[in-house]
């Protein structure tokens, strides 16, 4: 009897012990991995053309420049917008940070649109809304970590740039990591895109569009009382190429629908040691995320 006493106390002990251990903030971390970000810049070159008439044109001509960056860990930090913010929005108010696996092409010749939705909801993947961009997948796809910020386009994520791969019929998977001070509730989260698009908040489907096919812009699916909870947030996309257009968009407004900020981690330390050291030596406190957009009085 005793020792079937004891016996039981130690797996008392044993569950004690590790249910102290667990830290819900952490259930979702991130790979502790590190990757080389790769920055995709949107810029326009001008470019002069003679017409048939001799009159001169001038033509914007998109081109896209990329660059390795420093090593990151794929975790973004959610940040409230200030009391001085312009309202605007910019590419710090979209995620725009993903690592991303693909592209996946699939047989789209003989199928019609309703068969083409069904592509959206068949697992490429087995664990499709638990990937955390540290899996090995056995294709010739690999994850890259990239980011995006676009000037005539704010938070754009085009896939089809991204790729440079010309078939139409095409999958991919995008990964980030939020991270969040305090729980988040009764939040919205934007999204839109030029096909069919799925969302997975840690381990939950909370958006699906497959309808008609459309051109991707900001804000064409509004998804209310989301919630972003205290410490790591993982959220998975899944978007489905119809047509040559590729792209999609996501952000999240606060419960007063003020567009929140994504910082990456490694960046927002950064800036918190300048603006200490600027409000140190000058008395004012220099703003910066993406960019300094100017400066205000010290409180």
């Amino acid at each position: 009897m005793q020792k079937f006493l004891l016996k039981g106390a130690l797996v008392a002990l044993v569950i004690i012990t590790y249910g102290c251990g667990i830290d819900p903030a952490n259930e979702f971390a991130p790979p502790k991995t590190t990757q080389v970000e790769k920055k995709y810049t949107t810029k326009e070159k001008k470019k002069t053309v003679i017409a048939k008439t001799t009159e001169t044109i001038t033509v914007s001509k998109k081109i896209e420049i990329s660059k390795s960056a420093a090593q990151y860990r794929n975790i973004s930090e959610v940040v409230s917008s200030g009391a001085n913010d312009t309202g605007l929005l910019t590419n710090i108010n979209f995620v725009t940070r993903w690592n991303i696996l693909g592209p996946f092409p699939y047989k789209a010749e003989i199928l019609d649109d309703n068969k083409i939705k069904s592509v959206l909801h068949e697992k490429l993947i087995a664990n499709e809304k638990e990937l955390t961009g540290d899996e090995t997948v056995k294709t010739l796809s690999k994850w890259q970590l990239a980011r995006f910020e676009s000037p005539s386009k704010p938070g754009e994520i085009n896939l089809r740039t991204f790729f440079k791969y010309k078939r139409k019929n095409l999958i991919a998977y995008a990964v980030t990591y939020l991270s969040c001070k305090q729980e988040l509730s009764n939040i919205t989260l934007y999204t839109g895109s030029s096909a069919y698009i799925k969302v997975w908040i840690n381990h939950q489907l909370v958006h699906a569009y497959d309808h008609a096919k459309r051109q991707g812009k900001w804000d064409q699916d509004v998804i209310k009382n989301v919630k972003l909870r205290k410490g790591y947030n993982l959220i998975v996309v899944k978007c489905v190429a119809i047509e040559k257009d590729w792209n999609f968009y996501l952000r999240f407004s606060d419960s007063k629908n003020a567009p929140l900020k994504f910082i990456p981690v490694k960046e927002l330390k950064k800036q918190r040691k300048r603006n200490t050291k600027t409000q140190n030596e000058s008395g004012h406190t220099l703003v910066c995320t993406n960019k300094c957009y100017g400066r205000v009085n010290a409180p």
